[in-house]
């Protein structure tokens, strides 16, 4: 959150929050993207959203409203790109677990990121939230061998990159969107 800007993030609280039938996720994620548009003249087109945000949006009812004649269907991630008009949507379903716990924790907690991210990067002056920068040549694949001791084929493969949050002014983070 601290690399974000101050126009550049919103903490929900209250009836903001998604799993709340008084908010209006659609609303927000528009003005999110207009507050982005006017810093780097973009709008995001990615959205990435915690399981739990996603499970809110999915469920939320002015959402469900809007797709009762269109579809029977549940609400995809792909519906609500098409909904907040980004290219992608996609849901931060990755879990670990605390050493000495026995409860998963989501790795993407309670959060959503706007984000506007090239479909192709046409110069390094492109903008973009960030890039992966992988060295020239890379990955790089060695011949497999044989460990016999281990009884295993080894597959050797160097694979060097470095992920850079280049453009955060192109993003939006959006911190708490439920309340549980």
């Amino acid at each position: 959150a601290a690399n974000y800007g101050a126009n550049n993030k919103d903490t929900l609280a209250g009836s903001d929050v998604w799993n709340d039938p008084d908010s209006d996720p659609a609303k927000q994620i528009r003005e999110y993207r207009e507050a982005v548009r006017s810093i780097v003249g973009l709008r995001p087109n990615t959205m990435v959203v915690s399981a739990a945000g996603f499970n809110a949006l999915a469920e939320h009812p002015k959402i469900l409203e809007r797709f009762k004649y269109t579809s029977s269907d549940s609400v995809t991630k792909e519906m609500l790109a098409k909904l907040f008009n980004l290219r992608t949507l996609e849901v931060g379903e990755a879990v670990y677990m605390n050493e000495g716990s026995d409860q998963m924790v989501d790795v993407w907690g309670n959060v959503a990121v706007l984000a506007f991210v090239p479909a192709q990067v046409s110069s390094a002056r492109t903008p973009s939230f960030g890039y992966t920068y992988t060295l020239e040549g890379h990955p790089l694949v060695e011949e497999p061998y044989n460990e016999r001791n281990s009884k295993s084929w080894i597959y050797p493969v160097t694979y060097e990159r470095s992920p850079v949050l280049s453009g955060i002014e192109s993003g939006f983070l959006i911190q708490g969107v439920t309340s549980a």
